[in-house]
């Protein structure tokens, strides 16, 4: 679901899926990386069951997305706010993610998601073991996620929260309503 460079980790995730039970993953996205990691993935002997998607869209993106027992996102970098771990979180996805950045404000370990220290691909296969074995964990990983996305992170309380800080630091108090784009001034004359 990403570009596939250096920094987003998926070489950290195939040193991680070599050391786990043989099942099939699907690494969706594309990039400079993809030849690279393509090596990688033979040289680790996992080239027959890691499948490079490339980049997926509509209904192919939906497809491949609606199988999916877990997904991996893990980020070497710091992502402000992870978007695709959001898009999988709201399909109801469990999300196993690296500890860097917003990853932890959105996939909360044990609750929404699992998390595993950045680059440590020991860690990552056991987190990646722990929910291919376990279908119970999974559903309820993916439900309570999908659920967070829904009551923390909807499109009206991200613009509400964003025009609470813009009123605040422009002095103007707090917005005048939940959709208003103005600011109520308590200061201001009648």
């Amino acid at each position: 679901m990403g570009t596939l460079l250096p920094f987003k980790g998926v070489g950290t995730l195939l040193h991680a899926l070599a050391r786990t039970a043989p099942h099939p993953f699907h690494v969706l996205g594309d990039g400079e990386s993809r030849s690279e990691l393509e090596r990688l993935a033979g040289e680790l002997g996992i080239q027959d069951r890691v499948v490079f998607r490339g980049f997926l869209q509509g209904r192919d993106l939906e497809q491949k997305l609606a199988g999916a027992r877990y997904a991996v996102v893990p980020s070497e970098c710091y992502e402000n706010l992870p978007y695709a771990a959001m898009e999988l979180m709201i399909r109801g996805i469990p999300v196993v993610a690296s500890n860097l950045g917003g990853l932890p404000e959105l996939v909360r370990d044990g609750e929404t998601g699992l998390l595993f220290p950045a680059g440590d691909a020991g860690a990552l296969a056991e987190r990646i073991e722990r929910l291919w074995t376990k279908a119970e964990l999974r559903q309820e990983l993916g439900a309570r996620a999908r659920a967070f996305v829904h009551e923390r992170a909807a499109a009206e309380l991200h613009y509400r929260g964003i025009m609470e800080m813009y009123c605040r630091v422009s002095g103007g108090g707090l917005p005048e309503s939940s959709s208003s784009s103005r600011c109520a001034n308590p200061a201001a004359p009648d």
